[in-house]
């Protein structure tokens, strides 16, 4: 074909193209505006209003990356009605079979998808159906539903077209030609240009690709299309090829060209050194391979980079050359020229003379190039020009076709892939790959016909039928909370299909009911049951204690009733029942020998017997039966106390047949001192066997009198002396404020402190402290201390205040003036076992002994540590009479543990027979002893090996495993009580236990005598209660003074709860709980006084709210900002101040985050931080701040630090997004990556709870990463549901939720479904504290859960407690992938209305791509006039239009904001990066001055977050710098990360990964466009099964 022709061709194209989009236009009344996509459906709302119905049609949003979206405002009317509803039908014709948004829908389900007038929120994504009901994912809708905002805002970024290369390369990978070409935004097929290959050359599979251009550009930058060449009976010799060589600065400023002759075959390419000015250093890579072949070299361009030295002034911009390439459409060179262009902008078009005739030029036409202070930012600029096309048709090759072999349910049995030859082929089925047993449905072949566009069905699939399903048994358990059998354990054989068993006990004992669940859903399937196992958990409910109805009959002795049954009523207890016939027959009386009265027990509302029944005989005679004697028992009437004490006790006759009335008599106790608590008047009734009602009526008097103590109260400096004298004050039962009212004080002193202390005297008399110390400053110039007599002298240490009681160890033990047992006069006396001292404060002395302040018969004195021991709680209870002792008889610990969960208790052996001790947790393992009866032994954790729990212990030195059953472990105060007991205690696991502290040196005193005995001390035991801070003290995030963070000041008297102490050295920490306020951290041990329920109960009714006063608000920290570091990893950065609120990203361990302020929320801290390009809240316990040198060395690590943007955080509502969610399919699938291609991981059920992390949009939808039971990985988006804020605690609390989450009860029992998440940031802080838990996995319901077992695990349980290595994974069907649609072999009538539509709406497309082509060009000046404009005035230059780097691209060496730090005078080692160079942003992990190698953080798979207002990312104006307050520090001297040399490694997953020898960024021939994903090494294989298929469904829609 001619030129001219070709000419005439494309103007005729161009008018017929031009009426058709004015066709479009005049028809858009008819068929409504918008894409061919949105052409294709009307949505519709339809409500009432005024008794009018009324239609709202949504409307298509015009915008690029919206050509399938929809916007629905549904207004104040439309939401006033219950029955507004929404439609959606079909206007094309193309979806006969509807839609996933059923007509009909209630408006009402639809207002959770509310985008509040915002097009880049959440929307309700509807997908046309196939004939089968499935799912079209490939056409998805979107619809934008808005409740308050009637005009949507434009969206801020709308899709660009995109540029992507095509390579047509032949068998051997060698290029026959290369193509740019433009898609525009969303899906497109790309198919190759056959005109651009050379003849003899034939296509091979695949035919075509589906590339989709979104935010970020095309997800396929390169295509290739691979062509078989016709055999060749002699190839020409391959000539020798000339490559031009670019020497580029850092800038991509054009140092120097050259064109160079390469030989055939391999060659290596290095720079010529010459070529380069003085003082450049070449960047990697060094060299390249270049094969010259038959269509010349592979790169025809190559460029090596120089970073150029520093420039003290700018020279001014001089004119350039740069090269011009003329090439044809396969990349063969036509002509070249070197070009002059003057500084500024210039627009660079071809010289056509310089092409052969009859080349036509392909866009882009022109070029715009800057010529700056560095060169041109274009060197080299590039023209195409198309060869005439020779019309030639390839033969017909042989093609891959998919024969899929599935069951009757449709699920997949097995998958081949076979070759077909041209022409006609029949396919049948290959047995051998289906399962026995399973049969072959009809049809049994395929005819498949191979032509030019390969076979006319490219996949078959084969049905067959499965075996019968076989019927199974499934056992059902009936048990009690704590795991006990309450009835008899039933097998029931289910046959094939779905099962829902309700529970039948048998034999269910009595008072139990039913707590859940109602009942159990059981599968029955080819492979078995699922679950094997039922559980039923029932309750034992305490009987309400009610009158009981005891029927009494009268009869004969033949049984016949002689008289009118009647009724007796009574209580709980033992009863006289008499007997009182009515309507006697005449003549009968009791039968000699029958009582008169019998008795009858009621208990728990059952009477025994549950009848009762008298006999009688007809009288021989009427002889009169004389009158009973009457009875007259005595009742011992008693005066007590509450606490049992017998103040008076005497006896009463009480006669039968009367009622006698006993009243307390007032006048035989003292009315001053007791007061009468319980009944004033008892009724005493005696029955006919002379049985009174009550044999003792006790009388409960209360003691009235007031409890008084005496406190002394002592006024100190904080070395120990005295400024003021002591003083006594007198309390009363109840709280006491001692005020410090010294009655003469030195001057200058201040007190430390507060000035009141509050003392509480129980019931019973006993104040919780005797002795009031209030301590003072020591004046600036010192004072000489008063004589301290004949208390302790001066003492030169630190006390740290105690509160405690404590024994000698000894009968002669020493009690000192001061804590050294050097001197010899300062023994104050002895103490004995006997003896019980009040321990008031500790101190260590400067030969690191410990001493114990004490106070003894009013005197105070130091006694050593070593012999002495603190009493615990109960022990000083039992002693003063605080609080009743506990039982004596020790209960079995009912606290629940799961598998692996430290417990670190003492136990026994109960089993009379003993215990064996194995190898393993397993009765086949080594047995390594056997415990008797009664033997403690110490447990570790426990592990649930099928039905039976096993403990691992340790026993007389030996560890081993026990079975549970045969042993009773203690509880938590039990176990602390025995291990105080011993002299070496058991080591904690789970919290640090301090080392006694060493014995003195120094000798004994000689006098008296004997000294003191160097006995060993136990360490300290753990305490666990509540307590009092007895000083203002700070609460911590943890255990420092110095490093942690105040979470809040704790004043005077704040009541606590302990729940666990560590020790750091000797300092004692207590992690606690404010009971006020619910926050949690850490106060010293020092700080806190132990006290008991009683005090606690009263210190606890001070908090509840009360009428006459106003509460004051718990004063917060000043805002604190700075930089801080994460304490491990997986630290959620939220949305908003929430453990439930969504997750923005994870954080790794040694993150570094800038802290903005805080928030207080719910009595918990949260930081307001920036990291990366995200802002959020992170809870402060998850953060450590920076010291100051360190926030100096991390300053100093930045390159250039940059001002913060302003955050301005988005409102929370009900609507918010939380980071949970829950699975919305049945049998769904979860996989260790977002693509249906990856491992399967584990089979959810629907309404199965997970934590979300995050989400990523694929080419087939949007993945969600989630936590499922402790196992992460990656669920599709339209089987999950992400919950709101608002809906999250509805769901917890539904039966979906609670019938799918309940787990299978364990064999040891104590199960309780749990609604209340464990976050995220109380796991990580659990497992940080205690290392030996950090393989544990978090799951919402169980901090130290463990990971759900995989598929395989799942599908074929196994009792071993580990894994199999290295397991096969069945394949299972997920509704993950729509089935293959069937081929439409019909002819639609309406088809040439809707090729006209398709016709008219092309030429639309044609008009709107030319628009923004026009566009392009436009914003392309208008950036080049801008940076013009900028470099006039000095500012630094952005990007080039379409040049603009991808924040997924690590930055070159050199860039912007990432250039590696070098101090000045440093030269670079070998060009390669610095190791202070610090980390790309948000990738590298901050290491800490300690040596430890840093880590690189998981990329977490979920789209960037940035709240509304927060500025763009990359160099867009007003851009954050990558490195500024969020890349991860490494300190001076540390080894740099990866395995080069001071190498920084790209982020998996987002940079892009460039090998050594692929082709370079930016605008270079064959490079990737910025933002795009490289291609992977697999993109130029043929296509896997899944993608035939896709493209089959493609073609079927045709």
């Amino acid at each position: 074909m001619n030129t001219s022709h070709t000419y005439t061709v494309r103007r005729a194209a161009a008018a017929l193209l031009a009426m058709m989009v004015l066709l479009s236009l005049s028809g858009g009344l008819a068929m409504g505006m918008g894409t061919p996509q949105q052409q294709a459906v009307s949505i519709t709302l339809h409500y009432m209003l005024d008794g009018a119905a009324m239609t709202q049609p949504a409307e298509p949003l015009p915008y690029p990356g919206y050509e399938s979206a929809f916007w629905l405002y549904i207004g104040p009317e439309a939401q006033a009605d219950p029955n507004a509803t929404l439609d959606v039908s079909d206007v094309s014709g193309r979806f006969q079979y509807g839609f996933s948004l059923q007509p009909g829908t209630p408006a009402s389900t639809l207002y959770q998808y509310n985008a509040d007038g915002t097009l880049s929120g959440q929307y309700l994504p509807f997908y046309p159906l196939g004939p089968n009901s499935e799912t079209l994912n490939e056409y998805e809708y979107r619809l934008y539903i808005s409740l308050s905002a009637p005009v949507y805002q434009p969206p801020e970024t709308p899709v660009q077209p995109a540029d992507i290369t095509i390579l047509y390369v032949d068998t051997d990978n060698n290029q026959l030609a290369v193509e740019t070409r433009t898609l525009q935004p969303g899906g497109n097929t790309v198919q190759p240009d056959a005109f651009r290959v050379p003849d003899g050359y034939t296509l091979q599979a695949p035919y075509d690709y589906q590339v989709n251009v979104g935010e970020y550009g095309a997800d396929r930058p390169v295509v290739t299309f691979t062509y078989e060449a016709l055999p060749v009976v002699t190839a020409p010799p391959v000539q020798p090829a000339d490559i031009t060589i670019l020497y580029m600065d850092t800038d991509n400023n054009q140092l120097a060209v050259e064109t160079r002759t390469l030989q055939p075959g391999g060659n290596t390419v290095q720079p010529d050194a010459f070529r380069v000015p003085d003082g450049y250093t070449l960047q990697a890579p060094y060299d390249y391979q270049v094969n010259v072949g038959e269509y010349g070299a592979d790169r025809p361009v190559v460029t090596f980079t120089y970073e150029a030295p520093p420039v003290a002034t700018a020279p001014p911009v001089q004119p350039v050359d740069i090269t011009i390439l003329y090439v044809d459409t396969d990349n063969n060179q036509l002509a070249v020229e070197t070009r002059t262009l003057q500084p500024g902008g210039n627009t660079v078009q071809p010289d056509a003379s310089r092409v052969a005739a009859g080349y036509t030029l392909q866009p882009p036409y022109d070029y715009q190039v800057n010529v700056g202070e560095l060169g041109a930012d274009r060197p080299v600029v590039t023209f195409t020009y198309e060869a005439p096309p020779v019309a030639t048709a390839p033969p017909v090759q042989p093609v891959d076709i998919t024969i899929l072999y599935v069951n009757t349910d449709n699920n997949q049995l097995a998958v081949e892939t076979r070759t077909l030859q041209p022409g006609g082929n029949t396919v049948q089925p290959d047995a051998f790959r289906v399962p026995d047993g399973y049969t072959l449905q009809a049809p049994y072949d395929y005819q498949v016909n191979v032509g030019e566009y390969g076979a006319d069905r490219p996949v078959v699939t084969f049905t067959y039928e499965a075996p019968p399903v076989q019927p199974a048994d499934i056992t059902v358990y009936y048990r009690d909370e704590q795991g006990n059998r309450v009835a008899d354990t039933q097998v029931i054989k289910l046959g094939a299909g779905s099962h829902s068993l309700v529970p039948s006990p048998v034999n269910l004992l009595p008072g139990h009911e039913l707590i859940g669940p109602q009942s159990g859903q059981v599968e029955v399937d080819p492979d078995g049951a699922s679950p094997e196992e039922l559980v039923f958990i029932y309750r034992l409910i305490p009987p309400i204690s009610r009158q009981v109805d005891v029927v009494i009959s009268y009869v004969d002795e033949a049984g016949q009733r002689v008289a009118s049954d009647t009724v007796f009523t009574a209580g709980e207890g033992k009863h006289s029942v008499p007997a009182a016939p009515t309507n006697l027959k005449e003549g009968y009386a009791l039968m000699p020998g029958e009582d008169a009265a019998k008795y009858v027990t009621i208990t728990q509302n059952t009477a025994t017997p549950a009848s009762l029944q008298f006999v009688y005989r007809m009288a021989e005679s009427a002889t009169a039966t004389p009158p009973p004697v009457l009875k007259a028992p005595l009742v011992t009437i008693t005066y007590k106390t509450e606490t049992g004490l017998v103040l008076y006790t005497t006896t009463v006759p009480c006669k039968q047949g009367d009622q006698t009335q006993i009243s307390v008599e007032l006048n035989r106790i003292d009315s001053a001192v007791y007061q009468l608590v319980n009944e004033p008047t008892h009724i005493i009734t005696v029955d006919a066997a002379g049985n009174p009602s009550q044999r003792e009526v006790v009388f409960v008097f209360r003691d009235i009198t007031v409890k008084t103590a005496n406190i002394t109260i002592h006024y100190r400096d904080n070395q120990g002396n005295t400024l003021s004298p002591s003083q006594k004050q007198t309390i009363q039962e109840g709280t006491n404020p001692i005020t410090a009212t010294p009655d003469s004080l030195p001057d200058g002193y201040l007190l430390i402190g507060s000035s009141t202390v509050e003392v509480v005297l129980s019931p019973s008399g006993v104040p919780s402290q005797d002795t009031v110390i209030f301590l003072y400053e020591k004046p600036v110039t010192p004072s000489p201390s008063p004589t301290i007599t004949p208390e302790a002298t001066s003492i030169p240490f630190d006390v740290i205040p105690m509160d405690r009681y404590a024994v000698s160890t000894g009968d002669s033990i020493n009690y000192r003036s001061s804590p050294d047992t050097a001197q010899k006069d300062n023994i104050l006396g002895q103490v004995s076992r006997k003896d019980v001292l009040h321990v008031q404060g500790m101190v260590t002395n400067q030969k690191n002994e410990k001493w114990y302040l004490i106070e003894l018969s009013g005197q105070q004195a130091f006694i050593n540590a070593n012999f002495t021991r603190l009493w615990e709680f109960n022990e000083a209870a039992a002693y003063f009479g605080w609080t009743p002792t506990p039982s004596p008889e020790p209960l079995p610990s009912s606290d629940p543990f799961s598998d692996g969960e430290i417990i670190d208790r003492w136990a026994e052996v109960t089993d009379s027979k003993g215990v064996n001790m194995r190898e393993k947790a397993s009765t086949s393992s080594k047995k390594l002893d056997t415990l008797s009866a009664g033997t403690r032994f110490w447990v570790y954790t426990q592990q649930t090996v099928g039905e039976d729990l096993w403990y691992s212990v340790m026993a007389n030195g030996t560890k081993g495993f026990l079975m549970a059953k045969y042993t009773r472990l203690y509880s938590q105060q039990e176990s602390a009580q025995y291990q105080v007991t011993l002299a070496s205690p058991m080591p904690y696991a789970a919290t640090a236990t301090p080392t006694a502290p060493p014995a003195s040196d120094a000798p004994p005193t000689q006098t008296p005598d004997p000294t003191e005995a160097p006995d060993s001390s136990p360490a300290p035991v753990a305490y666990i209660g509540p307590a009092l801070t007895i000083r203002q003290t700070a609460l911590r995030t943890g255990v420092s003074v110095q490093d942690e963070q105040i979470m809040e000041m704790l004043e005077v008297n704040t009541l606590v709860h302990v729940t666990s102490q560590t020790w750091v050295g000797q300092e004692g920490w207590s992690l606690v709980t404010v009971v006020a306020d619910k926050q949690a951290g850490y106060v010293p041990n020092a700080s806190l006084r132990y006290i008991d329920e009683s005090e606690a109960a009263y210190h606890l009714a001070k908090l509840q709210p009360q009428n006459s006063s106003t509460a004051t608000p718990t004063r917060q920290p000043d805002q604190r900002t700075g930089y801080s570091i994460t304490r491990g990893e997986n630290v959620p950065l939220r949305s908003f101040p929430d453990t439930n609120a969504q997750i923005a990203t994870l954080l790794p361990e040694g993150a570094v985050v800038n802290v903005r302020g805080q928030e207080y929320t719910a009595g918990t801290t949260w930081d307001v931080v920036q990291y990366a390009e995200y802002f959020g809240y992170v809870r402060s316990d998850q953060l450590r701040i920076f010291n100051q040198s360190e926030v100096e060395n991390y300053l100093n690590s930045l390159r250039t630090p940059t001002p913060l943007p302003v955050y301005t955080p988005e409102p929370v509502t009900l609507n918010s997004p939380s980071s949970y969610g829950y699975v919305s399919g049945d049998r769904v699938i979860l996989r260790s990556e977002p693509s249906i291609k990856a491992k399967e991981l584990k089979l959810m059920n629907k309404y199965s709870f997970a934590l979300v992390y995050g989400s990523t949009v694929q080419s087939d939808g949007t993945w969600y990463r989630i936590n499922q039971d402790g196992t992460v990985g990656h669920v599709r988006g339209d089987l999950f549901t992400v919950l709101s804020m608002g809906e999250l605690s509805n769901f917890l609390q539904s039966p979906e939720y609670l019938n799918a989450n309940a787990v299978t009860i364990p064999a040891s029992g104590n199960y309780q479904q749990q609604s209340q998440i464990t976050p995220l940031e109380s796991f990580n802080t659990t497992v940080w504290q205690n290392p030996a838990l950090i393989s544990a996995s978090y799951e919402p319901f169980n901090p130290l859960g463990t990971p759900t077992p995989p598929v395989e695990a799942i599908l074929t349980p196994s009792p071993s407690p580990s894994p199999s290595p290295s397991p096969t994974l069945m394949t299972v069907e997920g509704f993950e992938e729509p089935p293959p649609e069937k081929k439409d072999s019909g002819f639609p009538t309406g088809l040439l209305t809707i090729g006209l539509i398709m016709l008219l709406g092309g030429g639309g497309y044609y008009a709107y791509y030319l628009y923004h082509q026009n566009q392009k060009r436009a914003a392309a000046r208008a950036a080049q006039r801008r940076a013009q404009a900028a470099r006039q005035a000095g500012q630094p230059q952005m990007h080039p239009a379409g040049q603009q780097p991808s924040p997924y691209i690590p930055p070159r060496p050199g860039a912007q904001g990432t250039a590696q730090y070098r101090p000045q005078g440093t030269p670079p080692q070998g060009g390669q990066p610095s190791p202070y160079a610090p980390p790309a942003q948000g990738t590298a992990q901050y290491r800490p001055q300690d040596g430890q190698p840093g880590m690189t953080p998981p990329t977490q798979g979920t789209a960037q977050y940035r709240p509304q207002g927060t500025p763009p990312q990359g160099g867009q104006p007003g851009a954050v710098p990558p490195t500024q307050g969020t890349a991860q520090y490494r300190p001076q001297g540390t080894p740099p990360q990866g395995g080069q040399p001071g190498a920084v490694p790209p982020t998996q997953g987002t940079a892009q990964y460039r090998p050594q020898g692929t082709p370079p960024q930016g605008g270079q021939p064959g490079a990737v466009p910025p933002g795009h994903r490289a291609s992977a090494p697999g993109d130029s294989q043929p296509r896997t099964e899944q993608t035939r298929r896709r493209r089959s469904d493609r073609h079927n829609n045709t």
